[in-house]
């Protein structure tokens, strides 16, 4: 048991330690990069014609902007606190005189949302199934099983609309602005450019629904069996295929039962009640959880667990970054509060720092939880006005959108940069 406890503590400490060193890393790179930035400004300037000066103004404002609006931000850790509590001695129970550990982590005071709009998109009950962001503040959206796709802006207006041969599930977007579009009734997945033209169609065995495309560029497409969540069967085996955009190879994930190497980082379940909020039990699979696990590109992918064991919720996010060696969950200990509905995670976002959101329909609520999948609070619930949320994503100016019933968006202010500058680092 003692060597257990002293697992427990080595874990949390590596997983806090390995994601300070990757932040450590992408500044070094950043200031690395800065400097040659510098350099190459100096040069133009003390080497370099008045007319070549002139003709590289705009390369050089371009530089300093880079250099004084940094790409990276860095935050302080969100503080981890292990308390150990002491169990009480029974003659026949050994195990209790080690008692348990209970980590703790703090929730990030910079986190805060501030609701800027929200709005309806049609005056049906229908819900908005997928919120995807474009690169200037607009948003592809789905409502209901159309099959049409609208693209609007933060306050409701939409900009275009497109019609698909199909119902659409959900839409993801690759760095050539270029949108996948799944399409549940006819398996397939249609690629569509700027033109709004179909380009290609990806012909599949299963239903494909979630999506999400890797920094690398690769597309990562949810599988299941089953065209609705009420046809799920435990005896099916649904799979995420990652396809690679150059050579279109594709490697399946989940037909052996695991995902993604079988290198699982966290697993979040969700809370039966506030009281207890986070917690966490590996025997514990009677309910709907969220997997962290690796691709083979060491990029982290956030899927959906359904209760039966089988990845039954098609909902998938990926991030980049770290990886880390098998991190125990967290166990939070908040106050108590009252009974929740179970948990149904239907979306999934992550920030870019690494937190993550859940869209938990059930509950009317957001959940937050940090890089290693540990809980650290509601972000938002029906008190803030959610209902059924069933989809949420950040764009890159940092603002919240949640899709939910009603065919309503809400969109909300989240972090703030320089706000994450205000304290210095302290850990405890």
């Amino acid at each position: 048991m003692s060597v257990r406890l002293s697992y427990f503590v080595e874990e949390e400490t590596y997983s806090e330690q390995h994601y300070i060193e990757s932040r450590t890393r992408e500044l070094e790179n950043a200031i690395t990069s800065c400097k040659a930035r510098i350099r190459a400004a100096n040069q133009i300037v003390e080497c370099g014609s008045d007319v070549e000066i002139v003709q590289a103004t705009g390369k050089l404002n371009a530089r300093m902007q880079r250099i004084i609006n940094p790409s990276v931000t860095f935050i302080k850790p969100n503080r981890l606190e292990i308390d150990y509590i002491p169990s009480v001695v029974v003659d026949e129970d050994l195990e209790g005189l080690f008692g348990m550990l209970n980590s703790r982590v703090q929730s990030p005071d910079y986190i805060r949302t501030e609701e800027v709009i929200s709005f309806r998109l049609s005056d049906g009950d229908d819900v908005v199934n997928c919120i995807c962001p474009t690169s200037n503040g607009e948003a592809w959206v789905t409502i209901g099983w159309t099959s049409e796709i609208r693209l609007i802006n933060r306050t409701g207006v939409t900009i275009k609309s497109c019609f698909i041969s199909s119902d659409i599930d959900f839409i993801a977007r690759d760095k050539n602005e270029l949108l996948y579009v799944s399409c549940r009734a006819e398996k397939c997945i249609r690629k569509i450019n700027q033109e709004m033209e179909i380009v290609e169609s990806i012909v599949f065995d299963g239903f494909p629904r979630g999506l999400a495309i890797t920094t690398t560029g690769s597309l990562l497409v949810c599988l299941p069996k089953s065209k609705t969540y009420f046809e799920y069967s435990p005896a099916h085996v649904n799979i995420v295929r990652q396809i690679n955009p150059d050579t279109s190879d594709a490697i399946n994930y989940g037909e052996s039962g695991d995902l993604f190497s079988g290198k699982i980082n966290s697993i979040y379940y969700g809370q039966k009640s506030t009281d207890d909020l986070g917690r966490e039990s590996a025997q514990n699979t009677s309910r709907s959880q969220l997997r962290v696990s690796r691709n083979n590109g060491n990029e982290e992918v956030i899927s959906a667990r359904g209760s039966d064991g089988d990845f039954e919720e098609p909902i998938i996010s990926a991030r980049s970054g770290r990886s880390s060696k098998g991190t125990p969950i967290a166990r939070a200990i908040p106050e108590p509060e009252s009974e929740m509905s179970p948990f149904d995670p239907r979306g999934i976002a992550c920030d870019r720092f690494g937190h993550v959101l859940v869209a938990d329909y059930n509950s009317n609520s957001v959940h937050l939880l940090d890089h290693s999948g540990r809980f650290l609070r509601l972000l938002l619930t029906d008190a803030d006005g959610m209902f059924g949320p069933t989809s949420i994503a950040i764009d890159e100016d940092g603002f919240l959108w949640i899709g939910g019933g009603n065919a309503t968006v809400r969109v909300y202010r989240y972090i703030k940069a320089d706000e994450t500058k205000k304290e210095p680092m302290q850990r405890k």
